[in-house]
Formats: structure tokens, sequence, C-alpha cells
């Protein structure tokens, strides 16, 4: 806001300090005035100047404002003292602090007729009043009046008057206003400085309200801005265009998303003969060269807006665009003069965006690639920034990694900068770089950095090594690297990587003894994370037995490095290890004894999931054949085959409505499953363990009857219910009839699979 007044005292005296100004206003009135022109203003900002501590400053202006108050509540007050107060009350806002009234004396300077009170009005509308305040309506006449070029041509005041509107901006001031200032602005009686206001002003009101320019009205006048022979007016409506080619909101009349550029086209042929008139030609308004560079933001502003365009089809504005960015990229060197240094480069910068932009011309990538490798060689640490930056933008071309692939040992070297915006954008850059021919290297390179990484860049660097490895590497190569990003940096890696690792594998017979065999070995360590144990111990219970034959991998040699695992594990570890043991249970009779064993020391444990997986590995071992038990606990089936935008679901099935007769267990048959022992009820250890399904049915065996049927019950599941007196295990069941040929009654349970 400071420096929004400081354009608007700009417009008619110059560049000049706030007390510098009102010394101005001060010796301009002296001829006029008495002596005691301002002096009071005078006198109190040298008070606050002289002011020994925060304390006496702070009890110097509330005593002042105490006394601007009470002067404002008389109703004779003269415009000399409302000015006069008014800077008072500028200067205070300005050291901090809080000026919450004063409001209405600046409007009503602002609709006065004279300049001077009108121009301290605006200053003070400028400053202390928000886009939200209600006494904006209070000026919006006088603000159209004083801006409308047919009854005002005091070009002061029309510029007081956009500064202010510019300032404050808001939805108010731009449906109000924007008529006007576009008015002014392809006037052909506005003036040069009135017109390049009306440009920024309309910029501000397009920025809070973009519905105020329609192309299809609008564009060709807006366009004509870069006709202009002035230089700051077409800085100003290239600014403006840039703006509005950039709105993401623009719609058709289907309420269809449309291009910002779409009826700005004309704009590249007009910007293309700029930068021939300023690069090549050498003509320009001396005005505008800083640092020996001719119209540097000019330059720059014109580099922006061609990014926004589509290649030109017009070969001749190809060929003078190429003339200068070759000039540009042939001319720019370091220099030992800061400011030269900075601004040439500024627009080397720009001018590398556009070439890999239009990618038109492969010696200009060549050469703008050289050039982005040596930025990121120098020491300075802005150069290394905006050349990784624009080297992203480079290798996400179709062909852009053949251009950088030379600087990956130095981009990798950047992987250890102390500052870490560089850190990040050489992370970016080695993400995008990365194909099919260097994924080997490069993920070698990540994870050796990984040890050593910053926090704050540790998740996004797993996340990232995760997507290079799944995207380029061969599946044993992805399986390795995740195991090694979960040893390295465990508690950064989310679980659906060690999923996806895990479905990679049960999809490709070709890796599943070496994943197998790489499980076990982890499992031997003394300390291991969570997420690595979790899939360690889901490869040995699915694939374990592709390696018992080897030496030391024996199923009892797994068996009991799961056994020593599952008593230093956490919960959820706890229950994917005790499912691993069920697995290789189904595959010696000794060790389906030995997981019985342990599963009964499970029975009474606290944690509902463990227990439930305990006791029902104790029922179906107790009571079923053990061809039907291999079959509860068999290997998992295929994955099949999810939509691409999914992410991987590892241990998951769709869940089935499970059809049911309707029928409901009674209270006392539930509390009859509940007391003792299932091995412990009479009748063939099934019906022990469902319960009696029939409530008009005994509970002796079923005999077989010519008609040869069966009851078969889909067991859901067991969970544990812990109550302030004891723990039991409760079981719930649902029933489903089925009809069957065979013979003999075979009972069938289906049970979910899971770990």
């Amino acid at each position: 806001r400071q420096m929004c007044i400081r354009d608007i005292i700009n417009a008619k005296y110059g560049a000049l300090s706030f007390e510098a100004f009102l010394v101005q206003c001060e010796s301009a009135g002296a001829a006029a005035m008495p002596d005691t022109y301002y002096r009071g203003l005078n006198n109190f900002i040298s008070e606050i100047r002289a002011a020994p501590s925060k304390e006496q400053e702070e009890k110097r202006v509330n005593k002042e404002l105490a006394n601007i108050r009470k002067k404002f509540r008389k109703t004779d007050l003269d415009g000399y003292n409302k000015k006069k107060y008014i800077w008072k009350l500028l200067y205070c806002h300005l050291l901090g602090y809080e000026v919450e009234f004063g409001h209405m004396e600046a409007i009503n300077l602002v609709t006065s007729s004279k300049y001077s009170e009108k121009s301290v009005g605006y200053v003070a509308v400028s400053l202390l009043v928000t886009e939200n305040d209600d006494v904006l309506r209070l000026i919006i006449n006088t603000i159209l009046q004083d801006i409308d070029c047919s009854n005002n041509h005091n070009n002061n005041v029309q510029c007081l008057a956009l500064a202010a509107v510019s300032n404050v901006g808001g939805i108010e001031f731009a449906d109000a206003l924007s008529n006007s200032v576009q008015a002014l602005l392809g006037s052909k009686e506005t003036t040069t400085i009135v017109r390049k206001k009306a440009a920024l002003c309309l910029l501000r009101l397009f920025r809070r309200q973009p519905e105020i320019i329609v192309p299809e009205e609008h564009a060709e006048q807006l366009i004509h801005l870069l006709d202009d022979s002035n230089t700051a007016v077409v800085m100003a409506g290239l600014s403006l265009l840039r703006a509005v080619c950039m709105c993401q909101d623009r719609r058709d009349a289907d309420d269809n998303e449309v291009d910002g550029t779409v009826g700005f086209e004309a704009i590249v042929p007009r910007a293309v003969r700029l930068l021939v008139q300023i690069v090549i030609n050498r003509d320009f308004a001396p005005d505008y060269v800083y640092a020996n560079v001719p119209c540097p933001w000019l330059q720059v502003k014109i580099l922006q807006i061609l990014q926004l365009f589509p290649p030109s089809t017009d070969p001749q504005t190809i060929s003078r665009l190429t003339e200068v960015l070759n000039r540009i990229l042939g001319e720019t060197n370091p220099v030992k003069n800061v400011n030269r240094n900075n601004t040439t480069h500024a627009i080397l910068f720009e001018a590398i965006k556009l070439i890999i932009e239009l990618n038109l011309n492969q010696n200009l990538l060549t050469q703008a690639a050289g050039m982005l490798g040596r930025f990121v060689s120098m020491k300075d640490s802005n150069f290394k920034y905006l050349g990784l930056e624009a080297m992203a933008r480079l290798a996400k071309l179709p062909n852009g990694s053949e251009y950088i692939r030379r600087h990956q040992t130095t981009v990798v070297t950047e992987l250890g900068n102390t500052d870490i915006s560089i850190r990040r954008r050489a992370l970016d850059l080695a993400y995008e770089m990365c194909d099919t021919a260097n994924v080997s290297t490069l993920v070698e390179t990540l994870l050796n950095h990984l040890d050593h990484a910053d926090y704050a860049i540790r998740e996004e660097l797993v996340l990232k090594i995760s997507v290079l490895a799944g995207r380029y590497s061969e599946d044993h190569d992805y399986v390795t690297y995740v195991m090694r990003l979960i040893e390295k940096a465990g508690d950064f890696v989310p679980d659906e990587i060690w999923h996806r690792a895990f479905r990679v594998v049960h999809s490709n017979d070709e890796i599943q003894e070496s994943s197998a065999l790489a499980a076990f070995e982890y499992l031997q360590a003394p300390v291991l994370h969570a997420s690595m144990c979790n899939l360690a111990c889901v490869m040995l219970g699915e694939f374990g037995y592709l390696i018992q034959a080897q030496p030391g991998c024996s199923l009892h040699e797994q068996f009991n490095l799961l056994r020593n695992r599952l008593q230093h594990s956490e919960r959820t570890t706890k229950c994917i290890v005790f499912s691993a043991m069920c697995k290789l249970a189904t595959l010696n009779l000794d060790l389906k004894q030995e997981v019985k064993d342990v599963a009964q020391g499970l029975c009474v444990c606290s944690d509902a999931d463990l227990q439930q997986r305990a006791v029902e590995y104790c029922v179906l071992a107790e009571d079923l054949p053990h061809d039907v038990f291999q079959h509860m606990y068999e290997n998992m089936p295929p994955f099949t085959e999810q939509p691409a935008e999914e992410p991987p679901r590892v241990y998951e099935e769709p869940d089935t409505p499970i059809e049911s007769d309707g029928y409901s267990p009674t209270t006392e048959q539930i509390s009859s499953m509940m007391e003792g022992s299932p091995s412990k009820q009479q009748g063939d250890g099934l019906e022990d363990l469902l319960g009696d399904m029939n409530p008009n049915t005994s509970t002796a065996p079923a005999q077989p009857d010519t008609q040869d049927t069966t009851q078969a019950v889909s067991y859901t599941h067991l969970r544990a219910h812990e109550t302030p007196e004891h723990l039991v295990c409760r079981l719930l069941l649902e029933k489903k009839k089925k009809k069957i040929t065979d013979k003999e009654d075979i009972p069938i349970i289906n049970i979910r699979q899971r770990f």
C-alpha cells in the first residue's frame, strides 16, 4: 500500500520520501500561507523521531490521535486543518498504529473541487480504506467524474483517481468503474501517462473480477496497446494481456472451459516485432536502459507472454523469433557487474523457457541444455536453482532426457546441497530425467543418498524412488529396491508400497523363490522395521515352501524364525506372523501341532484380531481332515486386474453378500456356545463349534437319508468382546443351505483368507 501511495505522490511531485513531500508542500505554500503552514505536522514528526523509547512514542501518538478525534467532531473545520490532521493520521498509520477514524473526512476531501484537498483525500482513501468498507460507495460517482476524460482534462486528477482505484480494488469498484477505465484506455484524447495507469488499473480490477473483460469485445482494443510508441504503455499493456491470457476461468456459451489465449493470437506477431526492434535493430527509448541492457523488463514480459501461445504457423515470424533467441543465447555472458549480470540472465532464462515451450529448433535446445548445465555447476545458488528448474522443464519434453543425461552426475551431486530449495529442485529433476536406460544408476544413487537426506525431503524422496523403480525397473529389481527402501527409511514408507511389492512377486513365478530367500534373510536381522517384517512374513508364508530344500531354510527353521519374530513384534505384525505360521503348518503335520500349541497360548490374549485367528486355527486343526485344513490355508488366488486409476489393493477381496435363510440363533444357543471348550462338547466337532442350526433337531449326528442333503454353513468370523468382568469369544453365525449329490455329508466351511 505504501508503494501505491508513493506512485500517487509521484504522479504530481516526483520520487520523494514522505517527509520530503511534506517539506515541499510546506515550502510551496509558504508564499501564500503564513509561516505556520503544516508546521504542526512538522513538529509532530520531529517529536516522534526524538522519542527516547517506544513507550514515549506510543504515548505521544495516542495523545495526538485523541486530539485529532476531538477536532474532527467540529463541523466548522476548514480544508487546511482537515489536510493537516489527515496527514498526521497517515503518518501514524505508516508507523504501524491502528487508525479507525477519519474516513469520512478523507471522503470529503476526495469530493472537494480543489486539487490540493483532492490529492490528500485520495492518498488517505488508498491507505486507510479497504475494499470491504461501505464508505467506498460514497465516492464512486466522484471517481467516475474524475476519470471521465470528456469532463475532466486534468491528467493529475485522473492519475490520482486511477491509482486510488488500483490500490483499493474490490469487486464493487470493478463492477462500477471498469467500463469507464476501458473507455479511458481506448480514448484518443488520453495522454500517455493516463493510458499507462488506466491499463494497470484495469489489470487490478480484472484480477478481482475477470468477467469485466470479454475477449470478443475488448481483445482488439487491448492488443492495440502494443502498437503504442511509448514503452511504458507497452509494458503496462503486456502485463494486462498476460493476465488475461493466463486466466483459467473463461467459458464459452455452453459453459465449457476455453483457453485464455483464444482471441488474442494477434499478440504473437506484435510481440516478435517488438523483440526484433529491441534486440536486433537496437531501436529503443534511452530512458529505459538499465545496466547497459535495453528495456530488460519489456524483453522479459514479451518472452513470458510468448510462452502462453503455441508455435506460430507463419514461417517469417518463426524465423525472426529464432534469430532473436540465437542473439540472446550468444550474447549473454557472465560479467563482473552484478546488476548487468542479473539483468542479462533474467532475459536469458525466459528465453530458454520459451525455447523449451516451443520445441521447434533442435540447435536451440542443444545450446539451452549446455547453458543450463553450466548454470547448475556455478557456485551462485540463484543460478543453480533457476538452472535446475529450467532443466526440469526440458526433461518433460519427449526427447528431453537426451539433452540432460550428460548432466546426471551434476544433478545428483546437488542432492547434497546445503540449500533445501536446491535439494528439492534437484530431486524433481532427477525424477524427471529417469528412464529405462539409467534407472538402475539413478535409483541406486537416490537410495545411497537416502541415508543422509534431510528429513524435510525424505518422504518425497521415498515416494519418488518407489515410483521410478516400479515404472522402469524389472520385477526382481523392483522388489529388491522396495526392501532396501524399507530398510533405510521404513518410517517414511507407506503400506501401499510393500503391498504392491508383494503383488508383483505373487504375479511373477520366476522371482518368488528369490524373494522368499531374501525375506528369510531379512527376518534373521536382530532389529527389523514393522513394514519389512510384514512383507517378509507374507512372502515366507506364501512361498516359503520353495526354499525348504536349501541349506538352513527348512520348514522348521522358518517356523522357529517366525515364532521368534512373533514374540517381539507389534500388534498388527503379530497377526501377519501368525497367519504365515498357519500356512507353513499345512506342509508338515509336526508343524501343525507346534502351531496349535502356539495358538492355544494366544487364545487368551487381549488383542481381538489375534485371538480370533488363534481360535479359528485351533478349531480347524482339531476338527477337520488334513486335506480340508490345507484347503482353508491354501495360497492366495491370482490377483484380478484393477483400473489404472485405482491404487493396487493387497489382501483385499470384494465383499459379497451372504445368502441367508433368515435364521438367527437364540440367546440360549449363543450362551451354550460361549460356555466351555468346543472340544468338550458332544457330537462330531463341527456341530459342537457351530451349534444346533435347526431348533427342531437334536444334537446327535445326522443320519444319511435317501435324499442325501446337508446344511452348509458360512463361518463368518470370531470376534472378541472385552467386558469389565471377563474376556469372551463370541461366535457370530449365518446359515446357508446347499444341496449336494455326494453320498457322504461333508460340511463345507468358507473362511475369508487373509493375513
